[in-house]
């Protein structure tokens, strides 16, 4: 099933004028955009939760004839039903005694990145001639007047980013006032980089992520997983001054414990006007694509005979990686080792017993020959990638021909398989036979040593019964 989530409009509104005597015509404008189409607009002049007017265009006007201040709403509806509600200060219309003065609150700039320096103009009148004696200004909109001039202008610097709503209050010589408002939005300006894309926690290896913050922000700094399911978080919601911050990852969970092998992000969260935004890197960065340099591959090999083909490529970089084996005059692939695979940073390998998907040998068809691809693509800016599973270095065979019914000293009866880890850890050994591919057991060996480990298969399988005379491939694998 496929939930798709019907947008609601996003809207935008002015009104004009904002303030003058009664009778006072208001004329208002909204905007709406939305893919599914605009149905209707809807118009409370007053305030007062009824909404006096519908029309199918963004555009109406309403005459006031009652003095007062009122908060007028708009309610934006599009084709699917989807609402949207505005109220906004600079829909706040003040209709006047008469004689009040009459005053335009400009903004400039009214939009920009911290530190921003406004210059706010007020353009007032006075209907009898009188004169504007007083300005007070309320730069951040919280309901106080934080100065007062007796002149027109007044500069301010916004160091928070969101939008505010700064206030003029003029008083004319008569004792009359009128009052306005305008908006500025201070834009958010974030940066994130991580000190390195690949680290081991075993080692007391970590990850150091810096971030700048332009002005005063709400943020939240966390480790998610490729899923999106937070992992850490490395800073709660505070909020932080302009500048610059540094906080280190050390690959542990919020209990500390050490995470699953794999590519993790480290997220800016951040609030602006009361709603969380996301600083993801993921959007923007990575998947640029690449054929990691590898090592030569010999022109034969004998998987049987314990000399598998072993590739060794190396990533400069954390990426996904895809990787196969198909054939050099068939555009095919016989079989995929990874398919968009994550994988730090170093050298890794992939090794091949000429079996086919379906774990059957196979040979190159005659006049043609094996051909290994790989390709990498690099993991987002912001993905840090944890070493912190258990893995294969070596696996060995010995002998490769036995006998487990008999119990001679020239013909063991068991085959000592030797594994090398790079950590503690468990393994799994299956057991497949190598012209069907079928897998005739499986064992699971526990608490092993980091470094060299000895395993046996005493040619049984998971019934206790003994497999029947052929020859089988053996495979370890780590169990994270």
């Amino acid at each position: 099933m496929i939930s798709v989530n019907n947008e609601v409009p996003v809207v935008s509104v002015n009104l004009t004028p904002s303030n003058g005597q009664v009778p006072l015509t208001v004329n208002f404008s909204a905007t709406a955009t939305d893919s599914d189409g605009i149905a209707q607009f809807e118009w409370d002049f007053e305030g007062d939760g009824t909404f006096d007017q519908t029309t199918t265009t963004g555009t109406t006007s309403h005459i006031y004839n009652t003095e007062g201040s009122f908060q007028a709403q708009v309610r934006v509806t599009d084709n699917l039903g989807a609402v949207t509600i505005l109220t906004i200060p600079t829909l706040e219309v003040n209709a006047l005694a008469i004689g009040s003065p009459t005053v335009t609150l400009t903004a400039s700039p009214s939009q920009g990145n911290p530190p921003l320096v406004v210059n706010l103009s007020a353009a007032a009148t006075d209907p009898d001639g009188g004169t504007i004696d007083q300005y007070e200004w309320d730069v951040d909109g919280d309901g106080t007047y934080d100065q007062m001039t007796t002149t027109a202008s007044l500069q301010t610097t916004y160091s928070a980013i969101g939008t505010f709503y700064p206030r003029v209050r003029v008083t004319d010589s008569g004792n009359q006032q009128a009052e306005d408002v305008t908006q500025v939005f201070v834009e958010p300006q974030l940066s994130l980089s991580v000190s390195i894309d690949t680290i081991d926690p075993a080692n007391s290896e970590t990850a150091t992520v810096s971030t700048t913050l332009g002005g005063d922000t709400e943020i939240s700094l966390v480790i998610e997983d490729r899923d999106g399911q937070r992992i850490r978080t490395l800073v709660p919601y505070t909020t932080r001054t302009a500048g610059s911050y540094d906080d280190v990852w050390n690959g542990t969970n919020d209990t500390g414990v050490t995470v699953t092998e794999g590519d993790y992000r480290a997220i800016l969260r951040y609030r602006i006007d009361g709603v969380e935004q996301r600083f993801d890197l993921a959007l923007t960065t990575g998947g640029s694509q690449s054929n990691p340099p590898r090592s030569r591959i010999p022109s034969s090999f004998s998987p049987l005979a314990g000399d598998p083909l072993d590739i060794t490529f190396t990533l400069s970089r954390a990426s996904e990686v895809t990787a196969f084996m198909g054939l050099y005059n068939t555009n095919t692939r016989l079989v995929t080792f990874l398919q968009r695979q994550p994988l730090g940073r170093g050298s890794h390998v992939v090794t091949w017993n000429g079996e086919n998907s379906e774990g059957q040998l196979i040979e190159a068809p005659r006049n043609d020959r094996f051909l290994f691809g790989i390709f990498a693509y690099t993991l987002p800016d912001n993905a840090i990638y944890v070493r912190s599973g258990v893995h294969v270095s070596t696996v060995s065979a010995s002998p490769s021909i036995f006998q487990p019914t008999q119990m001679m000293v020239s013909s063991p009866s068991v085959s000592s398989i030797a594994v090398e880890l790079n950590r503690a850890g468990d393994v799994k050994l299956t057991i497949n036979d190598t012209d069907s591919g079928a897998t005739v057991a499986t064992f699971t060996y526990t608490n092993l040593v980091a470094g060299n480990n000895t395993i046996t298969w005493d040619g049984r399988d998971n019934s206790g019964n003994y497999v029947a005379p052929g020859t089988y491939r053996l495979g370890v694998r780590c169990r994270q």
